[in-house]
């Protein structure tokens, strides 16, 4: 007969998955922090959700505008991902609450508390939530923040997708980029 997995070994389980994520996290905010930058939100939640090192977002945004120690338009931010071969896809709400269980599928607004209170509406989704305030991110399904114990509602859903260069097919352009870890640059349409 197969044994049956305890309560509390499940939430030792998901603590530890929690606290792994969150390394990288204050690992990032450590980074950002020694650089002397405030309002780091929306380059330390691009950095999570692209892969690529955060010297690199940064620059990109600086070159759209972005100054160190102040907030990131969305058109900062849009320009920027662009410019690193990304493109955010809004996601409706209504896609993530129809997921939560029972009675909460009546709510109207994501939150960020959602993702720890509702993994598994979020499970296998990376996401860039923001409002007018706050940006964090969550990856396959793990808070990526401070927030997630807080009711910061959500205003912007956005879902990251790579942009493939013109007369490629996604699929071989995604496949070539992970295999070889390089990034397209289109203003000179080559491989950087």
């Amino acid at each position: 007969m197969r044994k049956i997995r305890s309560l509390k070994w499940m939430r030792n389980d998901q603590l530890k998955r929690k606290q792994k994520a969150m390394k990288e996290y204050n690992e990032l905010k450590a980074y950002f922090s020694e650089q002397g930058d405030r309002g780091f939100c929306v380059p330390l939640a691009l950095t999570i959700l692209t892969g690529l090192p955060p010297e690199v977002v940064s620059e990109a945004l600086e070159r759209h505008g972005r100054k160190k120690g102040e907030g990131t338009s969305g058109i900062t931010k849009k320009r920027a991902l662009f410019d690193l071969g990304f493109e955010l896809v809004h996601v409706d709400p209504r896609s993530i609450i129809n997921n939560y269980p029972g009675v909460h599928r009546k709510l109207r607004h994501v939150t960020s508390k959602h993702m720890t209170r509702f993994p598994e509406a979020f499970r296998g989704r990376s996401l860039y939530f923001s409002n007018g305030s706050h940006a964090w991110t969550c990856l396959d399904g793990e808070p990526q923040d401070w927030s997630h114990n807080r009711s910061l509602r959500a205003t912007w859903i956005f879902r990251l997708i790579p942009k493939c260069p013109l007369n490629t097919s996604f699929y071989v352009w995604h496949e070539y980029q992970l295999k070889e870890n390089r990034l397209f640059n289109w203003e000179t349409q080559s491989w950087l």
